[in-house]
C-alpha cells in the first residue's frame, strides 16, 4: 500500500521491468513499481517462508518450478490490477464536467469505482 492508498487511495500498480522507462499513471497518483529483479526476490522470500514454516515439502528440484509459479503469479495479478485502474481513469474521465486528477473527488469517485469492480468480480 502506498502512502496515497493510505491517505485515501490512488489505486494504481504497474509491472515495470528494467529495460522499460517509467510510466506512471501521472498526477496524483501512484505506483508500485516491480522490476523483473524485485518479483523474482519475492517469489524466492515467498517460497523459503513457505517451505521453512512446513507448510508444503518438496524436492529441491522443484523449487525453480515453484518460484516460477510465484512469479507468474504476481505479474498476472499486477496486470488485472492495471487493467482495473485504467478501466477506472477512463470511467472518471468519460464524465460530462472535468474532474482533476488528485482532487479529493477524484479520489472519492477512484474509490468507489474500485469498490465497485472488485464488488463485481468477487474479489472484495
Amino acid at each position: 500500500m502506498c502512502r496515497a492508498d493510505r491517505a485515501g487511495g490512488c489505486g494504481s500498480s504497474q509491472i515495470v521491468f528494467n529495460d522499460q522507462a517509467e510510466t506512471g499513471p501521472g498526477e496524483g497518483g501512484c505506483t508500485l513499481k516491480l522490476s523483473e529483479d524485485r518479483i523474482s526476490h519475492l517469489s524466492h522470500l515467498i517460497l523459503d517462508q513457505i517451505l521453512e514454516q512446513g507448510l508444503i515439502f518438496m524436492k529441491e528440484d522443484d523449487e525453480p518450478a515453484a518460484r516460477a509459479e510465484i512469479r507468474k503469479v504476481f505479474v498476472t495479478e499486477l496486470q488485472k490490477e492495471e487493467a482495473l485502474d485504467q478501466k477506472i481513469r477512463n470511467k472518471i474521465v468519460s464524465y460530462k464536467r472535468t474532474i482533476p486528477e488528485g482532487s479529493n473527488e477524484w479520489h472519492i469517485l477512484y474509490q468507489r469505482f474500485q469498490r465497485e469492480e472488485k464488488t463485481r468480480k468477487g474479489s472484495a
